[in-house]
C-alpha cells in the first residue's frame, strides 16, 4: 500500500512539473516551480533530489548570466 502511495505522489509531481510550462509568463512559471520544489520536499521522494538540484543549478547560472550579460 505504501509503495502505491509513493508511486502516486511521483505521478502527481510529474504532472505538476509539466504544468509549470503552461504559464503565460515567466513570473507564473517561477511561482509554479517554487511550489513544485516545496511539494517535492514534502513528498520526501529522494528520486527527485537530483532533478531539483539540477534545475536550481541551471536557474542560478542562467539568472546570473542574464543579469550580467
Amino acid at each position: 500500500m505504501e509503495e502505491n502511495e509513493r508511486l502516486y505522489q511521483a505521478y502527481l509531481l510529474k504532472e505538476q512539473a509539466l504544468d509549470i510550462f503552461d504559464g503565460r509568463d515567466e513570473v507564473t512559471a517561477m511561482k509554479r516551480l517554487d511550489k513544485w520544489f516545496e511539494n517535492v520536499k514534502e513528498a520526501g521522494l529522494s528520486q527527485f533530489d537530483m532533478v531539483v538540484k539540477t534545475i536550481r543549478s541551471y536557474l542560478y547560472g542562467s539568472r546570473t548570466t542574464s543579469s550580467t550579460g
